[in-house]
Parts: structure tokens; C-alpha cells; sequence
């Protein structure tokens, strides 16, 4: 559950290249990963010991992200995602007496 209205999130935006030691090869398997983690609709956890922990930032939510086609043994992209900080919901249930 991402709640929207906090306010508090950090815009964040992921730039790289993936790439293959074989010249003449595309970075199919890996390329396609990362694809199904950008379309996972899922809260990323972040490793501890990274660049965010300076911001305490433990969780990403993917909102967008593009691979542009490129010729070669490389593949670059962009990932934009917002900070996240996972909370967890207790349902209630009220029982009536009828």
C-alpha cells in the first residue's frame, strides 16, 4: 500500500548501464530482469550500506522507468522511484450482537 499524501517521499532517479563481458552479445537474461522487477508493483526493499542510507531510506516504489534500444553489448536506463516506508494495517473486526 502506498499512501500518496504524506509528503515526506524522496523523488529518486536510478541511471545505469547493464552490461556483459562477451563483445559481441546483448544482456538479454539481465535486461529482462530488470524489466519484471520494474513492472513487480512492489515495495523494493533496500540493502543497508547504499547511498540512501545517508537519507533513511529502506523501501522504493518504481513509478516509471525506460530502456532505449540500443546496438551492442550494453543496455542503458532510467529508473524514477519514491522513497516508501512500509507500514503495516491491523484489520479490526467488531463483532455485533444481534
Amino acid at each position: 500500500v502506498k499512501e500518496y499524501v504524506s509528503g515526506g517521499d524522496y523523488a529518486i532517479s536510478i541511471q545505469g548501464i547493464i552490461t556483459i563481458n562477451e563483445s559481441d552479445g546483448y544482456p538479454e537474461a539481465a535486461a529482462k530482469n530488470l524489466v519484471r522487477l520494474c513492472n513487480s508493483n512492489e515495495n523494493l526493499k533496500i540493502g543497508a550500506g547504499s547511498f540512501l542510507d545517508l537519507f533513511d531510506i529502506t523501501d522504493l516504489v518504481i513509478e516509471k522507468y525506460s530502456m532505449p534500444q540500443v546496438r551492442g553489448n550494453y543496455q542503458p536506463f532510467t529508473i524514477d522511484a519514491i522513497s516508501d516506508q512500509p507500514i503495516e494495517l491491523e484489520l479490526i473486526n467488531e463483532e455485533t450482537d444481534s
